[in-house]
C-alpha cells in the first residue's frame, strides 16, 4: 500500500509594487462649442513576486523559488461627443496593451493588446419619442490561447415614449441585438489566467415603465 505524505508550509514575501501615471485632457471645439474631445492617457508599471512550485519533504524543508513578473501597460481612451439641441452622438476609441516579463524557469514573454471602438446616439423626436443606441466592437490579439483573441460586436437599443406631460415614461429595451455576448470570460493577470462562467441572458428584450409624480405636503 502506497502512502505519500505531502507537508504543506506558508511563507511570508515581499517585492509587490505597483508605479502608475495618467494625464487628462478635455477641448471643446466647434462652432458654439457643439463638440468637446476628451482623453485620457495612462501607464503603469506592475511588480508580482510569488513561490511557485514544490520545495524538498523531509526534516529540512527547502524554500520553493521565488519568481517575479513584471507587466508594463499603456491605456489611451479617447472620446469625441457632439450635441446640438436635446440630441447627441459620441464616438469613443479605447485600446490597452500590456507587456509581461518573468524570470522564471519556462515563463513566456507576453505582449497583448484589448480595442473597445464604437459610438452612441441619443435622439429626442417629436411627440415625447426618444430614440437611444449604442454599438462597441470588442477586439483581444496576442494571446497564446486562441479563446483569449474574441472579435465580439455588441448593440443595444432603447426606444421611449413619454405620456401624461412627462409623468408615465415607457420604454422597450433591446440588448445585444446580435446575440454575440458570451457567459464565459478570459482574464490574465502577471500570475495567472482566469475564467470565469456567468450566468447570464446573452440577449433580450425589455419593457418597463416609470412613473413620476410629485406630492407637496400639507402645511
Amino acid at each position: 500500500m502506497r502512502n505519500d505524505l505531502r507537508t504543506i508550509k506558508p511563507y511570508n514575501i515581499n517585492g509587490n509594487w505597483l508605479l502608475d501615471g495618467a494625464y487628462d485632457l478635455f477641448v471643446p471645439f466647434g462652432k458654439y462649442r457643439k463638440f468637446d474631445l476628451t482623453s485620457s492617457t495612462s501607464g503603469s508599471i506592475n511588480n508580482s513576486v510569488d513561490y511557485i512550485g514544490t520545495g524538498t519533504a523531509g526534516e529540512n524543508m527547502v524554500m520553493p523559488p521565488k519568481q517575479q513578473v513584471r507587466t508594463y501597460t499603456i491605456q489611451e481612451n479617447i472620446k469625441v461627443n457632439w450635441q446640438t439641441g436635446r440630441h447627441r452622438i459620441t464616438f469613443h476609441a479605447d485600446n490597452r496593451m500590456n507587456h509581461s516579463d518573468g524570470d522564471g524557469a519556462g515563463f513566456e514573454s507576453l505582449t497583448s493588446w484589448v480595442g473597445n471602438y464604437g459610438g452612441a446616439v441619443l435622439l429626442n423626436l417629436p411627440k415625447g419619442w426618444s430614440l437611444s443606441s449604442d454599438i462597441a466592437l470588442y477586439m483581444r490579439r496576442g494571446f497564446t490561447d486562441n479563446r483569449l483573441n474574441t472579435t465580439d460586436v455588441i448593440w443595444n437599443a432603447r426606444l421611449s415614449k413619454s405620456l401624461f406631460k412627462g409623468q408615465l415614461l415607457c420604454m422597450v429595451d433591446g440588448y445585444d441585438l446580435l446575440r454575440q455576448l458570451k457567459c464565459v470570460s478570459y482574464t490574465i493577470n502577471s500570475q495567472a489566467r482566469t475564467e470565469v462562467i456567468s450566468n447570464v441572458i446573452p440577449s433580450y428584450f425589455l419593457l418597463h415603465f416609470q412613473w413620476h409624480f410629485n406630492k407637496q405636503p400639507k402645511r
